[in-house]
């Protein structure tokens, strides 16, 4: 995410997860992972250029 926002969105994505959890555990057999947050990410990814 844009402008140093992906941390605080994925600590808020885990909250929700885990109450929908603690009010649903039938529909889980195992605790959810979220994706990890990419280093780097590109629209258009620049090409490499030959040494």
């Amino acid at each position: 995410m844009h402008m140093g926002t992906a941390h605080a969105v994925q600590d808020k994505r885990a909250q929700t997860i885990e109450r929908f959890r603690a009010a649903n555990p039938h529909r889980f057999t195992h605790a959810p992972k979220l994706p990890e947050i990419p280093q780097v990410a590109y629209i258009n990814q620049p090409e490499e250029e030959a040494a």
